[in-house]
Formats: structure tokens, sequence, C-alpha cells
């Protein structure tokens, strides 16, 4: 039961990397990666000018910049799901970055220590080499933010904050821009409806999509629905039962547990329907 639910946990966790890989153009970056790292080789960092042929030398460091790039990235999507990207964005940059640091240049300094004689590595040290992933790591970091993220988001509002994007949205395909606005729970699946009638299927608990929405005003209005505010079109009532009508044109039951949640959450003056007018 353990090893099942891990093997779940796992491939959750490789869904929403490939998601976000998508979303991030994690090719581009990688290529990008590559040239760089071909750079740095011509330069011949550590000692590795001498000590090596340039074509080896110019694969080596490109191999790095290439193991540097794949896992700051994969750092920095499990920062973002376990810290959650409604946070404050210096927090989870600070979180990714400490995490890369404490373990590329472990791996740096001895695959490049291995791999480059001894007296050719000049005994860079540990200390040394952590603090040089460090400072490129900000660098790279600012880099992003200037370049990718000011490009992205348009010029900054200081009257107004940009809303950070939901986790749950992360798991989606890249062309899925439309707005969520009913979870449906199928199983060890939910249903997620968007609001321009599109839907999506996912292997998750309800309660975890529902947590992802990241501060969506919504409500639970059965144990396997979920809907947020902003998509209700109406109220009806039909015999008794009260449905949640949705600007998709859906209807989404409400069950007596959750009625006065929900009588709460939708203003009373929200186009109810009643069994009469039907």
């Amino acid at each position: 039961m353990v090893k099942a639910k891990g093997v779940m946990q796992f491939r959750r966790y490789m869904r929403v990397m490939t998601s976000v890989a998508r979303q991030e153009g994690i090719v581009r970056a990688l290529a990008a990666a590559a040239l760089v790292g071909a750079l740095v080789g011509v330069a011949g960092p550590f000692g590795s000018y001498t000590a090596l042929d340039w074509p080896i030398r110019v694969a080596y460091w490109a191999l790095v910049s290439l193991v540097a790039t794949g896992l700051g990235f994969g750092v920095h999507v499990t920062v973002a799901m376990l810290v959650g990207r409604a946070r404050a964005r210096w927090l989870r940059d600070l979180v990714a970055l400490s995490l890369f640091a404490a373990t590329f240049a472990p791996l740096l300094y001895v695959g490049t220590s291995a791999f480059l004689p001894q007296e050719s590595f000049h005994a860079v040290g540990l200390p040394r080499l952590l603090l040089l992933v460090c400072l490129v790591g900000i660098g790279l970091t600012l880099a992003r933010v200037v370049i990718f993220d000011m490009h992205r988001s348009g010029p900054i509002d200081v009257s107004d904050k940009t809303p950070t994007p939901i986790r749950l949205r992360l798991r989606l395909p890249r062309e899925a821009d439309a707005d969520v606005i009913h979870i449906k729970s199928e199983d060890h699946y939910v249903v997620l409806r968007l609001r321009d009638g599109t839907s999506h299927r996912l292997l998750m608990r309800l309660t975890d999509a529902i947590d992802e929405m990241d501060g969506v005003s919504g409500v639970r209005s059965h144990r396997s629905h979920w809907v947020a505010l902003s998509g209700v079109d109406a109220l009806e009532t039909r015999n008794g039962k009260v449905w949640i009508v949705l600007t998709s044109g859906d209807r989404v039951p409400v069950s007596k547990k959750y009625r006065n949640e929900v009588l709460s959450a939708v203003p009373a003056n929200r186009n109810a329907v009643t069994e009469e007018q039907a």
C-alpha cells in the first residue's frame, strides 16, 4: 500500500514537471545551457585549459552546464510545489538557490576533481566552490527575473500586485489557459471543468486539488464537487433539491450537508431559479 502510494506520488510529480517544462520552454533553456557550457569550456576554468584537449574540455563543461540547468529546474519546481507559489517570490528563490548550491557544488567538486588531474585542479576547495555556485546562482536568478519574468508580465505596476500562478494550473497543458470553475471527483481522479467548457482529468484527490487552487474563492457543494464562485451563474431549486448552474451551462448538485455553506457563499440575488419558474 505504501509502495503504491509512493508510485502515485512520483507519477504526480513527474506529470507536474512535464507540464511546467512545456510551459517554461525547458528544451530551449537546455540548448542555451549547452552553448554557455561550451563557451566556458573554451575558457577552461579550474586548470582544465591545460589539462584537457579542447574537444573534451568543451564537451565536459557543456555537460556540466546541462546538469546544472536540469537540476536547477527540478529544484525550482519542487520548491514551488512544496513551499507554494502563493508564497513570496524572494522566499521561493532563496530556498531553491540554497538547495541547488548544497546539491550541485559537491557534485561539481567530486566530478571535476575526479575528472581532472589533481595538480591541475589547484585544490579549489569545496567552500570556495560553494561560494562560486551561489554567486552564479544569484546572477542567473536575477537574469531570469529581469529578462524573462519582466518580459512576460510587462511593466511592474507598484499599485497592484500581479496574481501568482495557481499550483493546480501547473498540472494542465499549456494550451489550457481558461479559469478552473468546477472540480469533480471520480474514483481516484478529479475532472477539472474550465470556463471555456473544456475538461481535464488528473490523478489526485479532490481535497488536494482544492488546496492547490491557492486562495481562489470557491465553495464545496457536495462531497464530490467544488465550484469557483466566479463560475456560478445561478442557483436552481427543483423538487426540493438545490443545484448550482455554472457559466458553462453545467449543473452541479448541492447536498444537504453543504447547502447552508453554498447559500451563504453565493449572493442571494444570483439569478435564483425556483421550481415554480422552471
